[in-house]
């Protein structure tokens, strides 16, 4: 008998990754070129940045409906594309469609040794997204935040970070949607 060949799985689409059901594991994942990969669980200072970072983004936000902080939330070019992302933390004036963001303005991702690499190599896709204006990685090692922005004529990103921001009285501002916050706060409860 003869055994036949294997072939390579069908690629999944955004479309189609919005409504997969899951692996059957309690495990978060993104769509990385049409296959589904699960995230790394994130520490417990991860997870305190993350959410300082959403409450302030809250506080900021809350009377300037639509606009809002969502956690984890799939982020994509289109549902044809076969990639879609889940930044720790999401700006954005847009509603979501089918649980994912086709739109954000602020991408914050918070580094941990586990993601760190994973983490950069995200930086081309959120780059590639036409309606972010920055981006921002807060280090859960140490304090220390980095911020990419988009050019002002909307094209082209700065090659290198624009800003880096170590100590707690330094204030990491967002024109693009008009708030900012403090790392004292962003880092609030996160020991060193």
């Amino acid at each position: 008998m003869n055994a036949l060949p294997l072939g390579k799985p069908a690629l999944m689409t955004v479309a189609e990754f919005a409504d997969w059901p899951g692996d059957g594991t309690d495990s978060n994942h993104e769509l990385i070129g049409g296959i589904p990969v699960a995230q790394a669980q994130p520490s417990p200072e991860h997870g305190t940045i993350q959410a300082n970072i959403t409450g302030l983004a809250f506080l900021a936000l809350r009377d300037r409906p639509p606009c809002r902080p969502i956690t984890e939330a799939g982020l994509a070019k289109s549902f044809r594309h076969h990639t879609m992302r889940a930044p720790d933390v999401v700006l954005t004036c847009q509603e979501p469609v089918r649980r994912t963001l086709l739109e954000a303005t602020v991408i914050f991702e918070v580094l941990s040794p586990s993601n760190w690499a994973d983490t950069l190599a995200k930086l081309p896709f959120y780059a590639s997204l036409p309606g972010v204006r920055e981006i921002v990685l807060v280090d859960s090692r140490r304090m220390e935040v980095t911020v990419y922005r988009r050019h002002d004529d909307g094209d082209d990103w700065v090659d290198a970070p624009e800003e880096r921001l170590t100590e707690p009285g330094h204030v990491l501002r967002l024109p693009s949607m008009d708030i900012a916050m403090s790392l004292a706060d962003i880092y609030r409860n996160v020991p060193f």
